[in-house]
């Protein structure tokens, strides 16, 4: 936590005012650490050296912890000698000093209470620190820069909570959770999903939809579909639940990716909606699928050169406003790192483990599902029946790792050498269909959910096979 500490508090004036603080307050907490020993452990989760305004008092519990913490008496003539180890003993203020902190304070009993005050004068002085490098930014003119350093500040901040007793009985949590299963059991009554829709049967069935904080992963090498399933994934939850969806676009502009979702919409050949050589019946259809497109709570950000911290700024303010219950990402290696010094900046499967991990806690901060698209390395080209595995994550574990859901869409047509068939013995699977492994779920089980894909129209619709005998599953 960054403070401004020093023993002489007088001198530490910003902009014409006195950070928060309490010497008097400091000096009855330690005293009080002095007298009881176990105050140290009743209060340790909540302060830190960087709490103390007063240098002194910093090391004078730097000193209380090292003790403490190795299991040793905390008394007068400990923490004098620890101090004394350290050659920080006449700066403190010598023996005498330590002796004036006893008599300030009668008895322990209001430690936790002194405690949770000076925690909060920390907090605000660092709120004021972080605000001012920001306003530094600010005046010095580069937006991007502030946009970072915005979103940076705020992570930072966050983490001073850490200790503010976020903890929660369980029973406490019991009681949510009995109001969470009050509205799963409504949606169920009314057919819903407790999730948002895929927008596919099966991967639903399989999935129960996407839930908040969940981090799915859409992994595959190129022509696999993977930007068709990512708008897909996209419309389909705008479209039947009326949910507020943005589209992070690192690769594809807006103008393209609209080209795609009309494509779908209007049942246009790609081709022809991009060269405009359309018929009657094409703009007739283009028209009336740009009135229901508009109607959708889309958002599309296709800024080259995204950072994480740039998505996370967005994604809160979005958040805030009510417009986000959905963030699609295309796609993860495209993120650009926001460290450009040393060999970290050559050290790419660090930096995608960071970005990884980032958009998880993004999620969960939030409360919504975030889809992170990824390409997969070149290894199922090198295997016989081409199929991607957990194993093909190009550049970071981490990624499995953080992964609530990871769906790999596979298309078996875009392989001539392959022939797939719907079950064994049957017919050769139709060339317009593509399955989508469910390689990982967290809270639930693995599958394959199968799909039409119609490259022309940039097109995702359910595949319903003729069903087989009782029992019998697809093979892939």
């Amino acid at each position: 936590m960054a403070t401004r500490r020093t023993s002489s508090p007088s001198r530490s004036v910003e902009n014409g005012y006195l950070p928060p603080h309490d010497t008097e307050l400091e000096r009855a907490l330690l005293g009080a650490m002095l007298l009881e020993r176990n105050v140290y452990f009743d209060v340790a989760g909540l302060i830190s050296s960087d709490t103390f305004y007063d240098d002194r008092h910093a090391l004078i519990f730097t000193a209380i912890r090292a003790l403490a913490e190795n299991s040793t008496p905390v008394d007068l003539m400990t923490v004098g000698q620890q101090l004394q180890r350290q050659r920080k003993l006449n700066t403190v203020g010598g023996p005498s000093y330590l002796a004036e902190l006893t008599q300030t304070v009668g008895s322990a009993a209001h430690a936790g209470y002194h405690a949770k005050i000076l925690y909060q004068m920390a907090v605000l002085r660092s709120m004021i620190s972080e605000c001012n490098t920001l306003a530094g930014k600010c005046y010095a003119g580069d937006f991007d820069d502030a946009v970072a350093e915005y979103s940076t500040m705020t992570s930072r901040i966050d983490m001073l909570f850490a200790g503010s007793g976020t903890e929660r009985h369980i029973c406490t949590i019991l009681k949510e959770h009995g109001e969470v299963m009050d509205r799963r059991l409504a949606q169920a009554n009314l057919g819903k999903m407790p999730g948002l829709t895929y927008g596919l049967s099966g991967l639903d069935e399989l999935t129960g939809g996407m839930q908040p904080g969940q981090l799915v992963i859409v992994a595959a090498r190129p022509a696999m579909g993977k930007t068709a399933v990512a708008l897909h994934l996209s419309k389909s939850p705008a479209e039947r639940q009326g949910a507020s969806v943005m589209i992070a676009s690192l690769e594809m502009t807006g103008i393209s990716l609209t080209d795609r979702l009309l494509a779908s919409y209007a049942g246009i050949d790609g081709n022809r909606l991009r060269s405009g050589r359309m018929g009657s019946d094409d703009w007739r259809a283009y028209e009336q699928a740009r009135g229901e497109l508009g109607k959708l709570n889309i958002y599309i950000d296709d800024t080259a050169g995204t950072t994480l911290s740039r998505l996370r700024a967005v994604s809160r303010t979005k958040r805030r406003k009510g417009e986000l219950d959905l963030l699609v990402i295309d796609y993860l290696q495209l993120i650009e790192s926001e460290n450009t010094t040393g060999s970290y900046k050559q050290n790419r499967e660090r930096e995608v483990a960071e970005i990884s991990r980032g958009l998880k806690k993004l999620a969960k901060e939030l409360n919504i599902p975030v889809v992170l698209l990824c390409q997969l390395n070149r290894a199922a080209e090198g295997r016989a029946d081409k199929q991607p595995q957990l194993y093909d994550l190009r550049e970071s574990g981490a990624i499995e790792q953080d992964a609530d859901v990871v769906l790999m869409p596979f298309r078996p047509a875009y392989y001539p050498e392959l022939v797939v068939s719907e079950y064994e013995g049957g017919p050769e699977l139709p060339k317009d269909v593509g399955m989508i492994f469910v390689r990982k779920q967290r809270d639930g089980k693995l599958g394959t959910a199968a799909f039409r894909y119609s490259p022309d129209l940039s097109k995702l619709t359910d595949y319903h096979p003729d069903v087989p005998a009782e029992g019998r599953q697809l093979p892939f």
